[in-house]
């Protein structure tokens, strides 16, 4: 009987390193088919997200804003990935997939019936992914809060669900801790201990870090920027020039005490406490316990919070988004402009990254927000008991007014005495 061949599922989890891990498969895919390892293309993504994303829709589970339009059944994705598996060994990677329903796990596990199935988990301590996690959703404009209880990360009944459907001995998990990878590093690790390939060994490494976190001073400035009157797309187009903000805190030594405070990070540890030792003892067969190496949080540690931005970092941040990304910079005065009077924490928020803008800057963008008002349908004015209140020139003047009454002496001046230049120079519908 032939061997068959080896499937190897690489379901994350999240914040263990996965997006450096599938941007390095699909970077060394042709080297890696040289070793005999077939890493399939996923249509214009470095992972498998597109097969988890339809089992889920299969589940029943609403579509989420990032699911591509052309999604095929969980059958039609499948096997675009299964004809492009020539190799004796094939590696699928999407955290998505830890998610993945019984039902779901049951389906591929019946797609699978040819191949030996190993399946790959890399796990963190809970105050350390708490606080990726949180970094992570106001880097993508999702959070606006301060902290968040993370709910719905990892539980070891998930990892349990892929033991029973594959066999434990099948599972293949890994500590994510510094300490515990193979020469300190999660691409290292996994070659090593999936493939028993060392690096560099012929693999192209990046050479910046991929998804990196925010400094704390940038995360809170892209807190409050979060809750401006702006697209997802444009507070997402924010990432890359404040990921350069933040190294070069970094490099200027500012400092950069952790998200959670030590009481909080060490509670959090506590409470997955037994959890993590059920996982040491059944997956490493540590009679010990001990999942985690690195020492506790001491809770008389220093500490300080950051939880208000200040006016010199804010003046910081934009001085150095003026110099280097001036076009984001005009995206962060339109969402001030556009926010400005409105809600307490949207305008509080707005106040609080208008520092270091210079009203030349601001008279320019609301120069193009007035000759382009169509272009703005995110003005969200709710005056609309009348035609009158939903035409344009209400819409614009309500905004004006906002405007007026809410920015500096001085600088609404200029406001009005650009709105009366472009007002002569426009027909308003």
């Amino acid at each position: 009987m032939a061997e068959k061949k080896k499937l190897y599922i690489h379901i994350g989890t999240v914040k263990t390193g996965t997006t450096a891990l599938q941007h390095f498969f699909a970077r060394n895919r042709q080297i890696l088919q040289e070793h005999d390892i077939c890493y399939p293309e996923s249509k214009r993504q470095d992972a498998h997200h597109r097969l988890a994303w339809s089992l889920h829709r299969a589940e029943g589970k609403a579509p989420a804003s990032n699911w591509p339009p052309d999604l095929a059944s969980p059958e039609g994705e499948w096997h675009f990935l299964r004809k492009q598996c020539v190799c004796r060994n094939i590696l699928l990677s999407s955290e998505r997939f830890s998610r993945l329903s019984s039902q779901s796990m049951l389906t591929m596990k019946r797609w699978f019936a040819n191949f030996e199935v190993k399946v790959i988990v890399y796990w963190r301590r809970r105050d350390h992914l708490e606080t990726s996690w949180h970094n992570q959703l106001i880097k993508a404009g999702e959070h606006t809060f301060r902290s968040l209880p993370a709910r719905n990360l990892t539980q070891k009944k998930q990892l349990d669900d892929w033991a029973a459907m594959f066999g434990q001995k099948n599972i293949l998990l890994r500590p994510y801790e510094k300490s515990q990878l193979h020469q300190g590093d999660v691409l290292a690790d996994f070659m090593h201990h999936v493939f028993g390939l060392e690096l560099p060994g012929g693999f192209s490494l990046s050479e910046k870090e991929i998804n990196e976190r925010l400094h704390r001073v940038v995360l809170e400035y892209k807190r409050n920027f979060n809750h401006l009157n702006l697209s997802l797309k444009q507070k997402r187009e924010t990432m890359n020039p404040l990921k350069a903000v933040s190294a070069v805190f970094v490099r200027e030594g500012r400092e950069n005490f952790p998200v959670l405070p030590p009481e909080r990070r060490l509670a959090l540890i506590q409470q997955y406490a037994e959890e993590n030792a059920e996982i040491a003892r059944e997956y490493l067969g540590r009679k010990d316990g001990i999942l985690f190496f690195e020492p506790l949080p001491d809770p008389d540690e220093e500490w300080e919070a950051y939880d208000d931005l200040k006016a010199e970092d804010a003046q910081t941040i934009n001085h150095y988004l003026g110099q280097h990304y001036p076009e984001v910079l005009d995206i962060v005065v339109q969402g001030i402009l556009m926010s400005i009077g409105y809600g307490n924490n949207i305008h509080e928020a707005a106040l609080k990254i208008f520092p270091g803008i210079e009203p030349e800057h601001v008279v320019k963008i609301l120069a193009k927000t007035l000759a382009t008002p169509c272009d703005h349908a995110e003005l969200k004015f709710q005056e609309k008991l009348h035609d009158l209140y939903g035409s344009q020139t209400w819409k614009v003047g309500s905004f004006l007014k906002r405007l007026y009454d809410y920015l500096p002496i001085g600088l609404n001046t200029l406001l009005m005495e650009t709105a009366r230049f472009v007002y002569q120079k426009m027909k308003w519908t």
